[in-house]
């Protein structure tokens, strides 16, 4: 069954600016593993700091992961926001990771934060996709190869935005 997709405007007024853009002039390209045991999000701020970097885009390839936790959108019956994450999920045995996708930026209160999408197998074979929990998600068996492209000068920066009504991730001079 084919499911189309639905246009949903947000609520809240629009940038003036529509397409935000920053430039970086150095990017530090490189891989890195992440470590069985350790949560997802402390290993990708560990190899950000390792670099002197506040800012990164990466991509997470193989290996599995256990205690994991992903959200997917649904719409906001509130109206508030038009779409909201539903609850977390929790997966009850490990996955296995296929791919996915982080930002790394600075977040509110001034730390290194994680914003993760990708898609996992389920130990039964289902794939399963959304948003990560990163800070709840550890890595298991074998290390989860990150090729993380650094950005020096600009970046990401957690803040408010009045057209979805909620803090995001916007590109900034940092």
């Amino acid at each position: 069954m084919i499911q189309w997709p639905e246009f949903h405007q947000h609520p809240g007024e629009v940038d003036k600016e529509r397409v935000l853009t920053k430039i970086s002039h150095r990017n530090i390209a490189f891989s890195q593993l992440l470590l069985p045991g350790e949560f997802l999000s402390d290993e990708l701020i560990k190899a950000c700091r390792l670099h002197g970097l506040k800012s990164a885009g990466v991509n997470l390839v193989g290996g599995f992961l256990e205690d994991f936790e992903f959200c997917l959108g649904q719409k906001d019956p509130t109206v508030h926001n038009k779409i909201n994450y539903r609850p977390p999920q929790k997966e009850s045995a490990a996955v296995m990771l296929i791919c996915a996708n982080a930002n790394i930026g600075i977040g509110e209160d001034g730390e290194l934060l994680v914003h993760c999408h990708g898609l996992v197998s389920s130990h039964k074979g289902v794939p399963i996709g959304g948003h990560f929990v990163a800070d709840k998600i550890r890595i298991y068996k074998q290390p989860v190869t990150a090729f993380f492209t650094g950005l020096v000068g600009a970046g990401f920066r957690q803040m408010y935005d009045g057209e979805v009504t909620h803090s995001i991730f916007k590109p900034a001079t940092l």
